[in-house]
């Protein structure tokens, strides 16, 4: 009896080492992909803004985050300027 005591006594311990170790990778998962996106937004604004935005004629940008380039649009759609950013 005192046997099987100790078994319950360790079975709850190891599960919630498994619950605190699925909530530390969870929480490691969620920061990774902010800092991902908060990345990807500072690119945008400054492809949008620092590089795009000095140019008269550039009515619109985007950002290809596949190749990391810098696109800044006429009004007829046309690629006027391209830029590295990385």
């Amino acid at each position: 009896m005192a046997r099987n005591k100790a078994n319950q006594d360790n079975v709850w311990k190891i599960i919630a080492v498994i619950f605190i170790i699925i909530c530390l990778l969870e929480s490691m998962f969620i920061l990774l992909m902010f800092s991902i996106g908060l990345d990807a937004v500072v690119k945008e604004d400054r492809c949008n803004i620092d590089i795009c935005g000095r140019m008269e004629e550039a009515i619109d940008s985007y950002y290809d985050d596949d190749r990391g380039v810098c696109n800044c649009l006429n009004a007829e759609g046309e690629i006027i300027k391209r830029e590295f950013i990385g």
